[in-house]
C-alpha cells in the first residue's frame, strides 16, 4: 500500500511540474497519431490507391509497354505471315534445320527458337531464325519438320509453328499482348486523371497528399 501511495504522489508532482500551456507526452502521442491513422484509412478507401504512387504506376506502365514491344518485334511479323499463308505449307526436305530448342516457363508458356537454311530461287543459300511462343504446354520433344509455302518460296517454317499449333500461337499472342496493352492503358488513364496516392484526385478529395 505504501508503494502505491508514493507512486500516486510522484505522478501528482509530475503533473504540477508541467508548465501551463504544454501537453503531456501521452496526449501529444495520441493527438499526433490520429492524422496518421486517418490518412491510412483514407488510403484504403481512396479509389485510385490500388495504383500506388506515381512512381509505382510509371514502372508498371513501362514494363507493360516493354513487353508489348518485345512481343510485336519478335513474334507479330512471323505470326501474321503464317496466318496469311495458312494451308499453303508443305513438307520440304530441301530446307535444313540448323538448330532448334525450346524453353518452358512453369508449363504455362513455351518459347522455341529454330534456325533454318534453304536455297533461294536464285540459287543462293539463306538462313532464317524463327522464334515462336506457345501457351499451356511444353514443346520439348516435338519433332522439327521443315515446311515451305507453295505461294511464297521464302516463307519457311516447321510443322509445329505453321500447321499444328498455329491457333495456339495466335491465342497466346493475343492474350499476352491484349492484357499488357489494356493494363498500360488503364494505368495511363489513372496517371492522367491523378487517381493515385498524392495525385490531383487525392488532393481534391482530401486537401493534401498523405505524409
Amino acid at each position: 500500500m505504501s508503494f502505491g501511495k508514493r507512486g500516486a504522489a510522484t505522478q501528482t508532482a509530475g503533473q504540477r511540474l508541467q508548465p501551463q500551456g504544454t501537453t503531456s507526452p501521452r496526449l501529444a502521442a495520441a493527438v499526433g497519431s490520429a492524422p496518421v491513422q486517418q490518412a491510412a484509412g483514407k488510403t484504403e478507401k481512396f479509389p485510385g490507391a490500388n495504383a500506388g504512387t506515381l512512381g509505382d504506376a510509371l514502372k508498371v506502365v513501362a514494363f507493360c509497354l516493354l513487353c508489348c514491344s518485345a512481343l510485336a518485334w519478335f513474334h507479330m511479323g512471323e505470326l501474321l505471315r503464317d496466318r496469311s499463308l495458312a494451308g499453303t505449307f508443305v513438307v520440304d526436305h530441301t530446307v535444313t534445320v540448323e538448330s532448334g530448342k525450346c524453353r518452358s516457363m512453369i508449363w504455362l508458356l513455351s518459347t522455341c527458337d529454330v534456325r533454318l537454311s534453304y536455297k533461294h530461287e536464285a540459287g543462293a543459300m539463306h538462313s532464317v531464325h524463327s522464334e515462336t511462343i506457345y501457351g499451356l504446354g511444353s514443346m520439348g520433344g516435338k519433332a522439327i519438320i521443315p515446311v515451305r509455302s507453295t505461294v511464297d518460296p521464302d516463307a519457311v517454317s516447321i510443322t509445329a509453328s505453321a500447321v499444328d499449333y498455329l491457333t495456339n500461337r495466335t491465342v497466346t499472342f493475343t492474350l499476352l499482348f491484349g492484357v499488357m496493352a489494356l493494363l498500360s492503358l488503364h494505368l495511363s488513364a489513372t496517371i492522367i486523371k491523378g487517381r493515385y496516392i498524392g495525385g490531383r484526385a487525392w488532393v481534391a478529395q482530401y486537401g493534401q497528399p498523405p505524409l
